[in-house]
């Protein structure tokens, strides 16, 4: 009876060991198909302060890491045009710094705050309103580093993207009035579009993606820098 115990307790032992290993290291997303690479999240700038849209904002961001695939768009000659998704080989690590993981810095360029007028009597007051935003867009720059170019002091420039999010359709009653008092905006939406981006640099680097292809980031629609 003890010898049976015992091997009932190292079993228990190995299992607890092997579902360890598979869960991975903590704080990250779960291992990629193929041949995981991690991408440690070093820096994220330009957020607002609020902490809500910073959750929404970072859960949309941690979604499309998990994805198994990227879905992509290729250049044809005729414009970009959507393809067969790629495997999405890389993992999102958050938390303590590993040597053999990419980094990556992401600095977001916000829509500010919508300014909306308030008429109290014979006053008219101006405020902001962080509910709403000024414009449907947001710029994000990236910049990613394999573990290998970390060690040789590489210093890549910044990728930077420009994206807004389509109008939507007007409104089925014609004479509804649509006011300019700002846009709603989708903080986790955002949030996923700037994670495609960022694994699209990645997997730029990586040469998973080739020159030819990009991330497709749909519902969002990529429009100018101004640089």
């Amino acid at each position: 009876m003890k010898k049976l115990f015992a091997s009932l307790v190292l079993l228990a032992s190995l299992v607890a060991i092997a579902a360890t290993a598979i869960a991975g290291p903590m704080g990250a997303t779960p291992p990629a198909p193929g041949a995981p690479r991690f991408a440690q999240l070093v820096s994220l700038e330009g957020l607002p302060a609020d902490s809500t849209i910073r959750l929404a904002f970072m859960n949309g961001f941690r979604d499309v890491f998990a994805d198994e695939q990227l879905r992509s768009e290729r250049d044809n000659g005729g414009g970009w045009q959507p393809q067969v998704a790629v495997p999405n080989r890389f993992r999102l690590l958050e938390g303590s710094a590993a040597d053999d993981a990419w980094t990556v810095q992401v600095v977001i360029g916000a829509p500010a705050p919508a300014v909306v007028q308030r008429t109290q009597g014979e006053n008219t007051k101006r405020r902001s309103d962080k509910a709403r935003r000024a414009s449907r867009g947001m710029i994000v720059s990236v910049i990613a580093l394999s573990p290998e170019a970390r060690q040789n002091g590489a210093r890549p420039l910044p990728q930077t993207f420009a994206f807004a999010f389509p109008a939507p359709p007007p409104p089925a009653d014609a004479s509804q009035i649509v006011t300019s008092s700002g846009y709603t905006y989708s903080w986790t939406a955002a949030g996923q579009t700037a994670g495609k981006l960022a694994l699209e640099v990645l997997h730029h680097f990586s040469e998973d993606l080739s020159a030819q292809e990009r991330a497709d980031i749909t519902p969002a629609v990529r429009t100018g820098t101004g640089r």
